[in-house]
């Protein structure tokens, strides 16, 4: 019993003390996508963002796939993508990132994953020290084809 009210008491500590260190930011984000001949391919956005006074860094993945019923099977996307952040205000904070993307079955005769670029951008803001929503767009190319992705969701500072 005394075990249980140490554990609780430490985890309220915790969580009291994470508005003096906010300077952490991790966001889920919904993204939806299109690649030619294949739109609304929808996935999701995990975004981590470390601020160091006004300018940050940000990292990402983003993941979108679909499933086709002709001889593509199922098309997949995925990217990993680092940048920095910059704090227009105490709620806003724009950011831009490059990063490398990855997909599969573009092309009914691909049997392999193939690699290009990718960039994004967006804009986190902070409705209060604990919540934040965030909103973004990401362009890969692969195959020559360009990805365009815009994804949008909610982030818990800590």
């Amino acid at each position: 019993m005394k075990m249980n009210i140490l554990k609780a008491f430490i985890g309220l500590s915790v969580l009291s003390s994470a508005y003096a260190f906010s300077a952490n930011t991790i966001s889920l984000n919904f993204a939806q996508g299109a690649i030619p001949g294949a739109d609304h391919i929808r996935g999701g956005n995990i975004q981590l963002m470390h601020d160091i006074d006004s300018i940050g860094v940000a990292g990402a993945f983003t993941w979108i796939e679909k499933t086709k019923s002709d001889n593509y099977g199922k098309i997949k996307y995925a990217s990993a993508s680092l940048g920095p952040t910059f704090k227009l205000s105490d709620a806003i904070t724009s950011y831009g990132q490059a990063g490398i993307a990855c997909g599969s079955k573009f092309k009914g005769s691909q049997t392999e994953q193939t690699y290009g670029p990718s960039l994004s951008a967006g804009i986190n803001v902070r409705a209060n020290s604990y919540l934040s929503f965030n909103a973004g767009y990401e362009a890969g190319w692969i195959e020559h084809k360009q990805i365009n992705i815009l994804y949008t969701g909610f982030g818990f500072s800590f």
